[in-house]
């Protein structure tokens, strides 16, 4: 069915292309007149041009009559010899070349036309030759035109019609497939599943535990057949894991028996009764590993019995053993304690020394730093009598500088005062109008007087104060020297002083290290006495889980006669 649509599209294909090829050179065609109807209508229009006056009307003319004549040489390629046998056009091409003497008189038509004289008579010698010729060629490609155009429309009527059926063809050739393809489905599928629903009927037989049903199709040599021969060994293999199964489930009923009597034995032997035993002998269906369970429970059996004997007798001789530690660790405990507190006592001693000592060393250190200030304090004491000396010699400096400056002030105010007298001379001689100037000139000497008077006043205060400075300076440079010796003094009592603080320094620090190692000896002997109560402890604890054992070892059978053995 593929096969026949495709060969019907190809069909219909080939055809359609075939006519469409076909169209295409029809137009070809047609395009060729149409071409040769402008170039001669042209050649009309440049006629009309060059009677009328206008000369490349005649260039223009002979241009379009060689390209009609070049489309008449090409008519045999375009009209005959083409692909298609369809497209052939015989007698459009006689009438085409009939042509060909028309065009070729045009040469010497319109060499005659040329030598014409302008005016009426070339208009009319192109009315009565050249253009009959121009409407003979304009009317036959006018019939050729008519022609062509009708085999033009029947082409393309022909596609149209072809195109149609093409459609109709393949729509029902495609139905025809489909219904076709469905009815085969239908049958195939109902062939090909009347086996698969045989298969899955046994499927649901073995899913059912039902292994004497036969496997129907184990005969075919299809993919069917496989399936019902792996379906059989299927069933086979089922059939044989069903009994081994049953057998399993036997054997497990067994074991689970055995794992019964092994509890009750087992619950027994917690129970203090040493003399349970499993007869291996009535297990050996089960298997030789079963059998040795029974064998190496009872030998389990036998050593615990053996094992609870010897922990009897060990028990009295750890009893024994715990009594005497006790003893020993109560005498010991006593002499610990002893020791612990004498040495309590002479770390007590031993601290209060250490306190004293350590008290004389921090009032020694005292005492040191004590010294150290002071003379710290009696160097700056120096150091600010040096500072003063300076200053008292600055000030008698200032001193000399200070009488310099009132003598230049005194010799400013003589100076003034007389040239205030000269100006109150000037002012005299000037009469009424130098009045004014005469009392100016009386103030200023008034002035200077009084500055001269001042500088006096100040220069004796000067030279009481210079006076006094050099006694000041004398008294500094005395207590300078006595703090120097007060400075040498106090440093002599202080690197004494320092050399006492170092001493009892190390003799507090020997001190304390010695209370350190009592402190630590004192709190090892605290630990022992500690160690010595745990161990007597530990003893009495011993004594009692010694009792403890013996009375759980008499729960159990058969070590009796180990006791009484012990005792």
């Amino acid at each position: 069915m593929l096969a026949l649509v495709a060969g019907i599209s190809w069909l219909v294909s080939n055809r359609l292309t075939e006519s469409i090829y076909q169209s295409r050179l029809v137009v070809a065609q047609l395009k060729s007149l149409d071409d040769m109807k402008e170039d001669i209508e042209q050649g009309l229009a440049d006629l009309l041009a060059y009677t009328g006056g206008d000369n490349e009307g005649i260039t223009g003319l002979r241009g379009n009559i060689d390209e009609v004549a070049t489309e008449i040489a090409g008519a045999e390629d375009r009209f005959v010899k083409v692909s298609s046998a369809n497209a052939v056009q015989n007698d459009v091409y006689e009438s085409v070349i009939a042509l060909t003497p028309t065009v070729d008189g045009f040469t010497a038509m319109l060499a005659a036309l040329e030598k014409t004289e302008a005016g009426v008579d070339r208009r009319a010698f192109a009315y009565d030759q050249v253009v009959p010729a121009i409407a003979h060629l304009r009317d036959s490609v006018n019939s050729m035109q008519d022609i062509m155009g009708a085999r033009k429309q029947a082409v393309e009527d022909q596609i149209t019609s072809l195109i149609a059926r093409s459609e109709i063809v393949q729509l029902g050739t495609n139905i025809a497939a489909m219904v076709g393809a469905l009815v085969m489905a239908l049958v195939f599928g109902q062939l090909l599943s009347r086996p698969i629903v045989a298969a899955a009927r046994s499927v649901n037989r073995l899913v059912e535990d039902d292994y004497q049903s036969e496997i129907e199709d184990t005969h075919r040599r299809d993919e069917v057949g496989a399936i019902a021969r792996n379906l059989a060994d299927l069933r086979q293999r089922l059939d044989q894991a069903k009994s081994i199964e049953l057998k399993n489930q036997q054997e497990n009923e067994r074991r689970v028996e055995l794992f019964h009597v092994l509890s009750a034995s087992m619950a027994d032997l917690k129970s203090g009764d040493m003399n349970q035993r499993i007869p291996a002998g009535d297990w050996t269906d089960l298997g030789e590993s079963y059998e040795m369970l029974c064998i190496d429970f009872n030998d389990l059996a036998g050593a615990l019995g053996e094992l609870v004997q010897e922990l009897s007798v060990s028990s009295s001789a750890v009893g024994q053993n715990a009594q005497g530690l006790s003893t020993m660790s109560d005498e010991m405990s006593r002499r610990a304690e002893t020791q612990a507190a004498t040495l309590e006592e002479s770390a007590a001693a031993l601290e209060q020394l250490s306190a004293s000592v350590q008290s004389a060393a921090e009032q020694a250190q005292a005492a040191d730093e004590q010294a150290a200030e002071g003379r710290r304090r009696a160097e700056q004491g120096g150091g600010v009598m040096q500072e003063a000396m300076q200053a008292m010699t600055s000030i008698a400096e200032s001193s000399e500088n200070i009488s310099k400056i009132i003598t230049v002030i005194d010799d400013i105010a003589f100076q003034t005062s007389l040239l205030a007298l000269n100006a109150g001379v000037e002012a005299a001689r000037a009469g009424e109008a130098g009045r004014g100037f005469a009392v100016v000139a009386s103030e200023v000497r008034s002035l200077a007087h009084l500055a001269a008077k001042s500088a006096n006043d100040i220069k004796g205060l000067v030279t009481n104060s210079s006076k006094q400075v050099e006694d000041g300076e004398r008294l500094v440079q005395a207590t300078s020297e006595t703090l120097a010796q007060i400075v040498e003094s106090v440093t002599s009592v202080s690197e004494r002083v320092s050399s006492i603080a170092a001493s009892a320094t190390e003799q507090a620090s020997g001190l304390r290290e010695i209370n350190i190692g009592v402190s630590q000896l004192d709190k090892v002997t605290q630990e022992n006495a500690a160690m010595v109560q745990e161990t007597n402890s530990a003893s009495q604890k011993m004594t009692d889980e010694a009792s403890r054992l013996s009375n759980l070892l008499q729960r159990f059978a058969g070590s009796g006669d180990a006791q009484q053995e012990v005792a």
